[in-house]
C-alpha cells in the first residue's frame, strides 16, 4: 500500500465510522466505506492535524517515525511498544512481518512540519502527555496548579501556565483521556457525578504528592514506577526464584502495581499469579520471601486513593509498621487458604497474621457415603470468593453466589 486511504481501507466500516467520530470527522452517514477511508485520510493528511496529533510523540517515537520513513524496517524488541503506538495512530503501520512502514503521503506531509519550531513544540506537549498519565494515574482530580508544578519540575521545560493550558487545549480529544473542568484536569471516568464523589470520598483531604520528573518519565514509559526499589527486588525474584523471562517479570511486576493501587489483597495477588502465571512456590521460605516483597511493594506504590502518596508516608500507616503492626492476609480461594497454611509458622514469625477463614463462606454439602439410597450426612465446605461457584455457573463464587 502506497497512500493512507489504501491502508484505512482494511478497516471493517463500523471501526472507519467509529474513527471518524472520535476524530470529528463530519458528514459521513452517507459515505461507501472507501469514500469513508478517503475522508478520514484527507482530514488526517491536513498539516495542522498531523502536527497537533504527532505532537504527542515522545523522542524516541519521532526518530522511530522517522527512520521509518527513510525506509521500512523490522523494529527491535525494546522497540516494539513505540512501534505499535505509531500504529494505534494510523500515521505508521506494522505490516504482518513486523516491518514499520510509513505510507508516501504520510512522509510528504510530514516533509511540511518537520521543522525546529515544531520539534520544540512536540517536546512540550509530549512531556505534558506524560504528566497527565500521572494524573490519571494519581489523582483522577487534580487543581491545574498541581499539574503545572509537575511540569514546571522537568528541567529546560519552563513555560507560564497559560502557556502549558493552551497546549492542553491542542492536544486531540481522543489522544487524552481526561478534560478541563474549571480550574482542575479531571480524568473522563469521572464525569459522572456518581464516579467522583467515590473518588473524593477516597481521597478526602489528602495532599497531593508531586512526583519528580524522573517519576514521571518512568510512569510514562512503564506505566508504573518500575525503578521503586521494592519493586526491582520483586522483578528480581520473578527472574532469579520464579524463573521468568524478563519480560514476563515485567508484565507481572506492572499487574501487581495495578492489582496493590484498586485495593487488592495479598490473597487475590497471589491467586492471580498461581493462577494466571503457573507461580509455584518451592519452599516456605521462598513464600515467606514473596510474601515479604509484597507487603514491601504494596507500601511504597503510589495509590489513587492517596492522591499518590505511598502508604508507608501516610501517618497512620507509618505509626503501625513502627510498632509492627502488619495488615491481616485474607486468603481469597481454597488453594491459597491450604498454601498459606502450610506456611503459617514461617509468616506469622514474619509480623504478619493470617485469617485462614476470613474470606471463606460455609456452604452446606449433603454427602452420601453408602451410595444414593445410603443415610445422606450434612457437612459443611469452606468457599472462598475466587473459589469456582458451587452453582455450576463456571463464575468465581465472589461474581456468582456469593456476590453481596
Amino acid at each position: 500500500m502506497n497512500n493512507l486511504n489504501e491502508y484505512l481501507e482494511q478497516y471493517t466500516k463500523d471501526d472507519l465510522t467509529y474513527f471518524a467520530k472520535k476524530l470529528g470527522v463530519s458528514k459521513i452517514s452517507s459515505l461507501k466505506k472507501a469514500e469513508l477511508a478517503e475522508r478520514i485520510s484527507e482530514f488526517m493528511l491536513n498539516p495542522e492535524i498531523m502536527e497537533q496529533r504527532l505532537s504527542i510523540l515522545t523522542d524516541p517515537q519521532i526518530a522511530l517515525f522517522e527512520k521509518a520513513i527513510q525506509k521500512p524496517f523490522t523494529p527491535k524488541e525494546d522497540e516494539l511498544d513505540d512501534a505499535y503506538f505509531l500504529n494505534e495512530m494510523d500515521y505508521g503501520i506494522v505490516t504482518f512481518d513486523n516491518s514499520l512502514v510509513v505510507p508516501n503521503d504520510v512522509k510528504a506531509v510530514y516533509g511540511s512540519i518537520n521543522t525546529p519550531a515544531f520539534h520544540e513544540y512536540r517536546k512540550q506537549t509530549s512531556w505534558l502527555m506524560k504528566c497527565l498519565d500521572v494524573q490519571n494515574a494519581f489523582y483522577g482530580k487534580a487543581p491545574i496548579d498541581v499539574i503545572y508544578e509537575m511540569y514546571q519540575n522537568r528541567p529546560k521545560y519552563k513555560i507560564g501556565k497559560k502557556s502549558m493550558i493552551e497546549l492542553f487545549h491542542k492536544i486531540p480529544d481522543d489522544l487524552k483521556d481526561c478534560y478541563l473542568a474549571e480550574d482542575s484536569i479531571m480524568h473522563v471516568r469521572y464525569r459522572k457525578d456518581k464516579e467522583l464523589k467515590a473518588l473524593m470520598n477516597m481521597q478526602l483531604d489528602k495532599e497531593f504528592y508531586v512526583p519528580t520528573y524522573r517519576e514521571v518519565e518512568d510512569y510514562g514509559k512503564h506505566l508504573y514506577l518500575s525503578k521503586e526499589d521494592a519493586y526491582e527486588q520483586l522483578r528480581a525474584f520473578f527472574v532469579k526464584n520464579a524463573k521468568m523471562s524478563f519480560e514476563m517479570a515485567e508484565d507481572c511486576t506492572y499487574e501487581i502495581w495495578h492489582m496493590v493501587d484498586i485495593g487488592d489483597g495479598m490473597g487475590d495477588i497471589i491467586d492471580w499469579l498461581t493462577g494466571k502465571r503457573g507461580l509455584a512456590f518451592h519452599s516456605e521460605q521462598e513464600l515467606g520471601l514473596f510474601v515479604k516483597l509484597i507487603q514491601e511493594a504494596n507500601n511504597n506504590t503510589r495509590i489513587l486513593a492517596n492522591r499518590g502518596f505511598k502508604p508507608n508516608e501516610i501517618s497512620n500507616h507509618k505509626e503501625n509498621l513502627a510498632k509492627g503492626i502488619y495488615p491481616t492476609i485474607v486468603p481469597g480461594s481454597g488453594y491459597t487458604a491450604k498454601l498459606l497454611e502450610e506456611s503459617l509458622p514461617k509468616i506469622a514469625a514474619m509480623g504478619f497474621k493470617v485469617d485462614i477463614d476470613g474470606g471463606a463462606d460455609v456452604m452446606p454439602v449433603i454427602n452420601y457415603p453408602d451410595g444414593i439410597k445410603g443415610e445422606a450426612i450434612l457437612s459443611s465446605k469452606k468457599i472462598y470468593p475466587n473459589d469456582p461457584c458451587p452453582c455450576g455457573s463456571g463464575k468465581k463464587y465472589k461474581k456468582c453466589c456469593g456476590r453481596l
